[in-house]
């Protein structure tokens, strides 16, 4: 079987240091037992997971800094393929303190980026688009921003719709995935509490009330997760619902929405039935809690 060519824009590239420690005291003094550091962010996260599902991938990402360099090596180390287009601004530093019971994160501010850098990245993407085969496209995680109205992710979104030839799986949590009008090949993959927040959901809402919620959206591909909680699948007029598959240890849960991602774009591109879909998407989500590494199962 032919593995498919995705295209990844992930414009934020993170260096995370992942410490493990048996619990987090705060105000106090935190002696970690062991670090590692690894190249991140969701569009890195699904590159790495889609490399496990053996697909040909190219992910387009901002870098910067000192920090943004030795992430470099990192990605090529473990073998991905990558253009980063660099910007003015450091990257963002990510430190994840994996306790025994608990996992806390604290991420850095989010770098800015030029007009100029904004429009490279822009261009670059139409040019990879325009010039290249791909059979899907996966848009993720939380881009540099100018400040500028409309904002970047408007822009890639538009670059977007000139994409025809297979699925583009959209990952984003802001307010603009309420406001565009998706295509039809369009497909939005999300947390339920995301869900909530960009389109207006009552707090704490019932099964029956988020149900109703995701028919009547206008994504008419979309993926509702919710952690160890049931998931919502909705193609078209029809909504499956179910849930992961339990796991006994659970290692690192960052990343696990990125692996249902790359699985969900795979699925797209084989024209899977959507319970197969859905099935393996929570099953290496699931399975992916497991590795200390977000991405990694």
């Amino acid at each position: 079987m032919k593995m498919p060519r995705i295209l990844v824009a992930g414009p934020n590239l993170t260096m995370q240091y992942l410490h493990k420690l048996p619990s987090v005291q705060l105000g106090g003094v935190n002696r970690v037992q062991s670090t590692t550091l690894v190249a991140a962010g969701k569009g890195v996260n699904v590159c790495r997971a889609l490399s496990r599902l053996k697909a040909t991938t190219q992910l387009l990402l901002f870098s910067g800094g000192l920090s943004g360099q030795r992430l470099e090596r990192l990605l090529s180390e473990e073998k991905l393929t990558f253009e980063a287009l660099p910007m003015e601004s450091d990257l963002r530093v990510t430190n994840t303190l994996l306790g025994e019971n608990e996992i806390t994160e604290i991420i850095g501010a989010s770098p800015r980026i030029s007009n100029y850098e904004e429009e490279r990245y822009l261009k670059r993407l139409q040019g990879l688009i325009q010039t290249q085969h791909w059979d899907a496209i996966i848009f993720t995680g939380t881009s540099p921003e100018t400040g500028k109205v409309p904002c970047i992710y408007e822009k890639i979104m538009d670059v977007l719709r000139d994409y025809r030839t297979g699925p583009v799986i959209v990952d984003l949590s802001r307010p603009v995935v309420a406001r565009i009008k998706p295509e039809k090949h369009w497909f939005l993959k999300i947390n339920g509490e995301e869900f909530c927040n960009i389109f207006d959901v009552t707090e704490e809402p019932s099964a029956e009330e988020l149900k109703a919620s995701i028919l009547s959206c206008a994504w008419q591909g979309l993926m509702v997760t919710s952690g160890p909680d049931e998931s919502f699948l909705k193609i078209g007029d029809q909504l499956i619902r179910q849930a992961p598959p339990r796991i006994d240890e659970v290692v690192n849960v960052i990343g696990a929405g990125d692996v249902a991602c790359a699985s969900t774009a795979l699925s797209l591109v084989f024209q899977e039935t959507p319970e197969k879909l859905l099935e393996k998407a929570l099953e290496l989500a699931s399975l992916s809690c497991k590795s200390q590494v977000p991405g990694s199962f």
